[in-house]
């Protein structure tokens, strides 16, 4: 395969940017074995006014008979200034035997979408936002009149993601994952691959290869690796235990960079199991058969005996007046989460948590009324 002279890999996934620019430097290894591995950042080519880009210029001017082969690796935040600089310098000067990628976040499809078009050294960036987006479009158009190409990766979601688990388990790392445990990965990783990947890695190192792994199983690891997965939340509150719900929900919202991403997980975890309890206290479902519970909580996606059980116990003893209240309170905390008030929503969220075993929670007045 014909290598590309400048290869723009852009994704919100890390893992998977990563591994394609792996295959990137593998292929570029085969056809040039002695090429060279630069990396730069948006910090080397940071100066007053212009992007500094004397370092990566020398690298790509033909030095005749001193040259050697390089694999450049750029690392940029996003298709800013600095980005339109480093992009147009690459469509300008370029050598055999050098290959660059340029790692940037996930872009819009449409840069996928313009035409090539020859460089035109006269072109001059106008300084404003649509100018910038302007130039920026030319700078793609330029790259691909000498043959880059653009890779813009999605995450897989869905039963695609479910698919991947499944191959990169096997195919990897040497493990089998059933059905409940591919599922409940999926879900409790929240489609982060990075964790996904690394859980794998933990449980290739201490698991029989010949075990099958189940959802029971999956779970005790990611509890001994103290990640939240989302479901610990929803099997205090349902226990019912307060004292546990509140530290869950808390060690979580710290731990996680974004508080509306956090309670916007959390939200979204409660709403499984409440749907749950809801349907359960319909059909009785605590007082079925083995077979038909097992059949009722594959529908509503809950693997694990603990949520399970504690779906049964809030289907059955919980009083309609408390379930009520929670319901309510999660109902406000996703209408706070979707206007972006994230400190509300998680207030809400306390007070289901704090109802468990306080129900004079409910005599409180309401954080907010919602419009």
């Amino acid at each position: 395969m014909s290598l590309a002279p400048v290869y723009i890999v852009a994704s919100d996934d890390q893992l998977l940017k990563q591994e394609r620019s792996f295959e990137i430097i593998s292929q570029m290894r085969s056809a040039y074995p002695n090429a060279e591995l630069m990396i730069m950042t948006d910090s080397d080519f940071k100066s007053t006014g212009n992007a500094d880009l004397r370092v990566l210029e020398n690298e790509l001017i033909d030095p005749g008979l001193f040259a050697s082969d390089r694999i450049i690796k750029i690392y940029l935040k996003d298709l800013n200034k600095t980005a339109l600089q480093v992009l147009m310098l690459l469509s300008e000067k370029h050598r055999p035997g050098v290959v660059t990628i340029v790692d940037l976040p996930r872009i819009n499809s449409t840069y996928k979408k313009i035409a090539p078009k020859a460089y035109e050294p006269k072109a001059k960036a106008k300084g404003r936002a649509t100018g910038l987006e302007s130039q920026l479009k030319n700078a793609f158009a330029y790259l691909y009149s000498i043959g880059a190409t653009l890779e813009i990766i999605y995450p897989p979601e869905g039963t695609a993601l479910e698919g991947w688990i499944r191959t990169r388990s096997h195919s990897k790392y040497g493990l089998n994952f059933d059905d409940t445990a591919i599922a409940f990965m999926a879900l409790s990783c929240d489609k982060n691959l990075v964790i996904i990947d690394q859980t794998m890695q933990v449980m290739a190192n201490s698991i029989d290869k010949n075990q099958i792994i189940d959802a029971e199983t999956l779970s005790s690891y990611l509890t001994q690796d103290s990640r939240y997965t989302g479901f610990e939340l929803a099997e205090a509150v349902l226990t019912p235990s307060k004292d546990k719900a509140l530290n869950i929900l808390a060690s979580y919202c710290n731990a996680e960079s974004s508080l509306l991403e956090a309670a916007s997980f959390a939200i979204s975890r409660l709403d499984a199991a409440f749907s749950a309890v809801v349907d359960a206290r319909v059909q009785r479902v605590y007082a079925q058969s083995y077979n038909e519970q097992t059949a009722f909580f594959a529908k509503h996606r809950i693997f694990t005996s603990d949520l399970k059980k504690a779906i049964n116990m809030a289907a059955k003893d919980m009083p309609q007046e408390i379930f009520s209240y929670m319901q309510q309170e999660l109902a406000r905390a996703a209408k706070f989460a979707s206007t972006f008030k994230a400190g509300d929503s998680y207030k809400c969220l306390q007070n289901i948590c704090m109802v468990a075993n306080n129900f004079a929670v409910i005599s409180l007045t309401p954080l907010k009324q919602l419009q």
